[in-house]
């Protein structure tokens, strides 16, 4: 069994991102210069959990992760495995600035805005 998690880089509502997955997911979703937030996003996530040939352990139950200019797509495995890592995914899809997309219940956990620097 698994389910699926969508981090993306540009809704700023729940719809936004419904629409962004959408698209995302979709054959014909046309691909641009990769935000660099999705790219840190993916490169910190995989020094904890990589996405290559998922082992018993792994938190992935296909790989490796889709990964698109605006979104990175993940099946997990239900389980500790796929548990543990929905805590990571959270905690750096903040530290991002990234929304966070769950497409089975229809939710979306925007980042939480950090004051920008005093002008």
């Amino acid at each position: 069994m698994s389910f699926d998690l969508a981090v993306l880089s540009a809704p700023a509502d729940a719809e936004a991102a419904r629409e962004t997955y959408a698209r995302c997911t979709r054959d014909d979703h046309q691909d641009g210069d990769i935000d660099v937030r999705i790219a840190r996003f993916h490169e910190s996530l995989a020094a904890v959990f990589p996405d290559h040939e998922p082992t018993p352990d792994s938190p992935w139950a296909v790989t490796p992760l889709s990964l698109g200019a605006d979104h990175v797509l993940m099946r997990l495995r239900i389980g500790p495995a796929g548990e543990q890592a929905i805590e990571k995914i959270i905690a750096l899809a903040d530290q991002h600035d990234l929304a966070l997309y769950d497409p089975q219940a229809d939710e979306t956990y925007l980042p939480r805005r950090r004051p920008g620097p005093p002008r």
